[in-house]
């Protein structure tokens, strides 16, 4: 895979695509493939609209290039496509800086459409 990222005047733009090959090593009766290929896909734009305070939206695409048993049994689950947006704190705390965060994604067709899912995630990053 790879990744590319921009980041100035407040503002931070990202990209990222990664190719796996997944082989599997035993467990012949739980998973029917020897080796499947996927696809992903990522991208990310945030803004700091004040100095404590981080925007961003973020697109996840998902792909089988190669046709697992789940794929050959449902098309649907060729491919996923989710998409969100969220905010970000920025708390210095001595001389660490405390990021909690909480976002929403939904996803747009794929499995996850159709389960109607959605994700509400929380989190705390603290880069040192």
């Amino acid at each position: 895979g790879a990744g590319i990222a921009w980041m100035g005047h407040g503002l931070t733009a990202q990209a990222e695509f990664t190719v796996l090959q997944l082989t599997r090593v035993w467990g012949e009766s739980v998973e029917k493939d020897d080796s499947r290929t996927n696809f992903t896909l990522g991208a990310h734009v945030g803004y700091q609209v004040i100095p404590w305070l981080t925007v961003s939206a973020e697109m996840h695409y998902q792909h089988w290039l190669s046709t697992p048993a789940n794929v050959s049994a449902n098309s649907l689950f060729r491919d996923q496509l989710t998409l969100g947006g969220g905010v970000r704190g920025n708390i210095p705390v001595g001389t660490a800086l405390l990021r909690p965060g909480v976002a929403f994604f939904t996803p747009v067709g794929g499995p996850m459409g159709a389960m109607e899912y959605k994700i509400l995630q929380f989190d705390l990053a603290v880069p040192l």
